[in-house]
């Protein structure tokens, strides 16, 4: 009895870390992006409208590769795929990428990107942060009710880029997953 205790204890505890490391993940990644509602563009004498801040900009044209993955769900955790052998790229504001999904399925994605704020610490490094919307496929209904009717997801990201002159790694969430994907920048 009180072995079973130490385990439901143990289960728990592992759960509420899990939940804090995705939500302190989720603050990292999304901060930037949300200080840059208040914070003045390059002209100081102006400061970005709603509009502006979701308009952003168009983004560097760049190669990703690589995926990482960290979901949400404890279940998904033990069974899911962490390595995803993501190959896609950004190329003046569209993106589009190829990827192993969770459940082992070919993915492939589509959208746009815009950067929403970004800042340099040195000539070399710099961050940017932003957001992708698009469709994504390879989907079952493993992954919601909404993936039994179609065969395309909506696909919502926000991304920071943390990058040394060309090459960088970007962190990002979607929906039920953070990820880190290697960023080569032209």
């Amino acid at each position: 009895m009180k072995i079973n205790l130490i385990k439901k204890t143990n289960i728990k505890i592992k759960k509420k870390t899990q939940q804090l490391i995705a939500g302190a993940l989720i603050c990292i990644i999304s901060l930037p992006a949300i200080a840059a509602v208040n914070n003045n563009t390059n002209n100081n004498s102006h400061k970005k409208s709603t509009w502006e801040f979701i308009k952003g900009s168009t983004p560097e044209n760049a190669l990703l590769l690589g995926m990482l993955t960290f979901h949400f769900n404890p279940n998904s955790l033990k069974h899911d795929r962490w390595s995803n052998n993501l190959i896609g790229g950004v190329y003046k504001g569209l993106f589009a990428g190829t990827f192993l999904n969770s459940f082992n399925n070919r993915a492939y994605v589509f959208g746009i990107q815009r950067d929403v704020y970004k800042t340099s610490f040195s000539n070399n490094i710099r961050m940017d942060s932003g957001y992708r919307i698009g469709l994504i496929s390879g989907y079952d209904s493993r992954m919601g009710s909404i993936a039994k009717a179609s065969p395309l997801l909506p696909f919502p990201e926000v991304y920071t880029d943390f990058k040394y002159k060309h090459v960088g790694i970007e962190l990002s969430w979607s929906v039920a997953v953070v990820t880190a994907k290697f960023v080569v920048t032209f």
